[in-house]
């Protein structure tokens, strides 16, 4: 074997494969705030957004924006996630956009149905 013949390290992911990168940033502007997302909305990042955006649930922020413009991916388990933290919102009277998703996020999402609504349409 090229890398020695040894027992490999444990992964640290449970053995489901490469651990994917998420990264989010909070911006606050106009009485709403934005989670700037960066990387890919997969099953092993979603309690990382689910974190981000709970205290800003409980905080009672009236508008959540999350920009998606730099979310290369986004699973089944985003989609689900995404969607909590719409009801959750929404249970709040607040709303959730979903800003500038790049084409393959924007499939995702308009494949799922639920979050149509939530799209911010493309500025021209």
């Amino acid at each position: 074997m090229a890398d020695g013949g040894g027992p490999r390290p444990p992964r640290g992911d449970g053995g489901r494969g490469m651990r994917w990168r998420l990264s989010i940033r909070l911006c606050r502007t106009d009485g709403q705030a934005i989670l700037l997302l960066d990387g890919r909305l997969g099953h092993s990042t979603v309690p990382e957004l689910q974190a981000a955006a709970k205290p800003l649930l409980s905080e009672g922020v009236p508008h959540l924006v999350l920009d998606l413009s730099c979310v290369d991916y986004l699973s089944s388990a985003a989609l689900e996630g995404i969607e909590e933290i719409s009801r959750d919102l929404a249970g709040k009277g607040g709303r959730l956009t979903l800003r500038a998703p790049a084409d393959p996020v924007r499939i995702a999402l308009e494949l799922s149905g639920d979050l149509l609504p939530h799209i911010d349409p493309p500025r021209e």
